[in-house]
């Protein structure tokens, strides 16, 4: 109790050095991770929640495979990423008792395998088309829950979503100030193809360019960061989110090929920077070719094919850039999602990670 009444005076805990945080699905294998390339690993893919609310931990050999980053590096925090439907995590918050159980038996894991902390994946309270009305202030209900029960043994932080119109309906911001140890913004998956919006778009785009406004306007990683701000998170809370990977549009037709032309499906063929990196320079069957474009506003790279191919991609000058907007916005530190779909084995000639160590050495200044 002494520990919880110091923390809420102190208004929560601030992270202090920067964060380069890592979502890893144990691909590659820990012993051919660089233990060192970032400061948090978070496991994603392996915990869940049951439909009944109870915690669903991995395996003891999946626990025992990402424990060796640590092995190799002690310094680095190991996290469980916990996700899971709408509906078993509106279970989980839906009595005292289920949050509690949930909070003790995630701590008992954790201390069993020696790993740091928990990070939250919910996608997304109260938004989402099969969440309930409740969740917002249940979510914070759970983090002070978890709070409670880690003291400050171990990490607690979340992921939350990009776009603004999620943010201000899904959160109590404030609550993360006060419970969690950093939060992992999620500036990606702004366009997406569907049914209802069948247009191209950038994932990952940093500001708004000239000639989109209202809602459409807020789709960048610009202006999540300063809904953020407008509802209160601190910036040594904010950890800016930076994809490592690609979204795939197949356009109606090929000379329509700029940005929001019309779409009519997803492709989803090209999604790691390896499936990508050289694809303009490689000769490919049946007369297909690829050519990259910029967009300043965007900070971003897309390739359009004439086989009617559109990809909004990720490159080191990109993540870079990225990186340079979080440091100058003060963020405590930058998230890469994720290892897997960066080059692991150094394939496009330039050493083994480019577009996470392009971005930490953005934003660490060296």
């Amino acid at each position: 109790m002494w520990f919880y009444l110091v923390f809420a005076l102190l208004g929560g805990v601030q992270a202090v050095e920067p964060i380069i945080a890592c979502y890893y699905n144990l691909s590659p294998p820990a012993n051919e991770v660089d233990p060192t390339l970032c400061t948090h690993y978070l496991l994603i893919s392996y915990t869940t929640i049951t439909g009944n609310g109870m915690f669903d931990p991995p395996s003891v050999e999946e626990a025992r495979n990402f424990s060796i980053i640590k092995e190799r590096n002690p310094k680095a925090k190991l996290m469980l990423c916990v996700t899971a439907s709408n509906p078993h995590w509106s279970m989980m918050v839906s009595t005292p008792l289920k949050m509690q159980n949930f909070a003790d038996a995630s701590a008992q894991y954790m201390k069993q395998h020696g790993f740091d902390g928990i990070d939250l994946d919910w996608e997304f309270p109260t938004w989402s088309s099969d969440a309930k009305k409740s969740d917002r202030n249940l979510l914070t209900i759970l983090l002070k829950t978890l709070r409670f029960t880690y003291g400050d043994r171990f990490l607690l932080t979340m992921a939350t979503s990009g776009p603004p119109t999620i943010t201000r309906k899904a959160y109590d911001v404030s609550s993360f100030n006060k419970y969690c140890d950093f939060i992992n913004v999620m500036n990606y998956d702004f366009h997406v193809f569907s049914w209802t919006n069948p247009v191209v778009g950038f994932n990952a785009p940093l500001k708004p360019m000239s000639r989109e406004y209202s809602i459409i306007g807020e789709m960048n990683s610009m202006s999540s960061l300063a809904s953020y701000s407008t509802l209160g998170l601190w910036s040594n809370k904010t950890v800016f989110g930076i994809p490592v990977y690609n979204l795939g549009f197949r356009l109606v037709n090929y000379y329509w090929n700029w940005p929001y032309a019309p779409a009519e499906g997803e492709v989803n063929t090209f999604t790691s920077y390896p499936s990508t990196c050289n694809i303009t320079k490689e000769t490919h069957a049946n007369g297909i070719v690829y050519r990259e474009y910029w967009n300043n506003a965007a900070a971003s790279p897309y390739i359009v094919g004439n086989d009617k191919v559109w990809l909004t991609t990720e490159n080191p000058r990109s993540t870079a850039a990225k990186a340079q907007f979080a440091k100058d916005s003060d963020c405590a530190g930058i998230m890469l999602f994720q290892i897997s779909t960066d080059d692991n084995r150094g394939i496009c000639g330039e050493g083994k990670n480019p577009l996470i160590k392009a971005a930490k050495k953005a934003f660490l200044g060296k």
